[in-house]
């Protein structure tokens, strides 16, 4: 679908969500209030200080923590009516992360890292290595497919962070400060593949205390404090004009596990 009509169409919803935590005999409110819409093929920036609840918040969006009060829907889906397993289905096969710290397991090579969620989803195995080749080659990675995530430098564990995100075509991608451990080149041919992604459609939300950075979205949401606090377009926004050491294809990037079914199977 063209980005311009996906534009029209709800993603999210969030509607006065609440999060506290207990801390002793003290009640710490992470957040309280938060209404927040983020529109199909949006670019949005979530900023804030620390302690201001931005994590809290990017942790709510992609299931990785409850609020304890208030209303989140995905796609009109209330999610707080889902159980644990529910929920950790939901968020295998809907949301992809990218973390600053990469989160790859170092004990194994980069396709395996990639493959967990499709295994997660129950996808045959030639399926998963139909997937697994396509988004590797898509990112230029697949000559180290072979590698550990301690054989690859800064950028290039990142790529793999975002083939595995990218490998089940989630709907939404959600990304935490992703350019924090990368110098400014490989942090901007990262940019770049976010903005390309969002080009093609992908709704991209990113957590950033980089002022510069955040101007590469489309939109920034400030918190202090657990509640928003500005929310507006960024007027002009920036494009990562960068040539890639090893070059992405975007299209087969964001299609990876389009067309393909599911390819679920009951038991591997």
């Amino acid at each position: 679908m063209e980005p311009n009509r996906l534009a029209e169409r709800i993603l999210i919803e969030l509607q006065g969500i609440e999060r506290f935590f207990r801390m002793g005999e003290t009640t710490v409110k992470a957040l309280h209030g938060v209404d927040l819409t983020v529109r199909e093929g949006e670019f949005v920036s979530i900023m804030g200080p620390s302690g201001s609840g931005k994590s809290t918040l990017l942790y709510i969006l992609g299931c990785l923590d409850r609020q304890t009060g208030g209303c989140y829907r995905f796609r009109k889906r209330e999610l707080m009516k889902l159980n644990d397993r529910e929920l950790s289905l939901f968020r295998n096969s809907t949301i992809g992360f990218a973390f600053q710290s990469f989160n790859l397991l170092n004990n194994v090579n980069i396709v395996h890292n990639v493959e967990l969620p499709l295994i997660y989803c129950n996808v045959v195995r030639a399926e998963r290595r139909r997937r697994i080749d396509r988004v590797l080659k898509a990112l230029g990675m697949y000559d180290k497919r072979s590698h550990t995530p301690l054989q690859l430098s800064g950028g290039q564990a990142q790529r793999v962070a975002i083939a595995r995100a990218l490998i089940n075509t989630p709907d939404l991608l959600l990304a935490d400060e992703p350019t924090g451990n990368l110098d400014s080149r490989t942090g901007l041919e990262i940019t770049r593949i976010f903005q390309e992604l969002n080009r093609l459609g992908m709704t991209v939300i990113m957590v950033t205390h980089n002022d510069h950075l955040a101007q590469y979205s489309k939109r920034i949401i400030k918190l202090r404090d657990g509640t928003i606090v500005d929310d507006g377009p960024v007027e002009d926004p920036l494009t990562a004009d960068v040539e890639f050491a090893e070059p992405v294809d975007f299209a087969a990037l964001y299609s990876v596990g389009l067309n393909a079914g599911n390819g679920q199977e009951a038991a591997l």
